[in-house]
């Protein structure tokens, strides 16, 4: 009898235990509701801006629209890559003619060997570069380009997906 009272006690406190938790809204059954609004609003969200930006092109110039759209462009771009400026030297010489303004960066190490390792894993595919910044990062580059859109094309049209954590590096002048 007291066997039965004390399992059906515990039973009792499981229950309320289990009663009293709640299930937070990102798991179980409200996972799917939550995806489903947030795609839904989304969604909503798209088309209203589509529609916004319809109606401000209907009332600009052409110059105005070109302007807007180049500002939106390298605001897309900063908001989707990093983009820093450092003081850097090769660590091999015989590199420096590759090296131009704006670098694709896919490792940064504090040890010169992880970058060495990393760079030897992307060959044949890439020839990476390795350069050491001034607080001494050795940073892997796969790809160099003279100007900022041509960087960004490269990484959209076939590094992003390599390499999603990907930036850009700029040599400080």
């Amino acid at each position: 009898m007291k066997n039965n009272f004390k399992i059906l006690s515990l039973l009792l406190i499981l229950a309320m235990m289990i009663a009293c938790g709640s299930i937070p809204h990102t798991m179980g059954p409200y996972k799917e509701a939550d995806a489903k609004n947030t795609a839904s609003q989304n969604a909503k969200n798209t088309q209203t801006q589509a529609q916004a930006q319809q109606t401000s092109k209907q009332t600009q110039t052409p110059k105005q629209q070109q302007t807007q759209e180049q500002t939106q462009s390298k605001q897309n771009i900063q908001n989707n890559y990093e983009v820093r400026e450092e003081t850097f030297s090769m660590v091999s010489i015989s590199d420096a003619k590759r090296l131009k303004t704006y670098n694709v960066i896919v490792g940064s190490f504090s040890v010169e060997e992880n970058a060495k390792k990393l760079k030897k894993s992307l060959q044949p595919e890439y020839d990476p570069i390795i350069v050491i910044n001034e607080k001494g990062m050795f940073r892997v580059i796969i790809a160099s380009f003279d100007n900022y859109e041509a960087a960004l094309e490269e990484i959209n049209k076939s590094i992003r997906h390599k390499f999603p954590d990907v930036w850009i590096l700029a040599q400080k002048r």
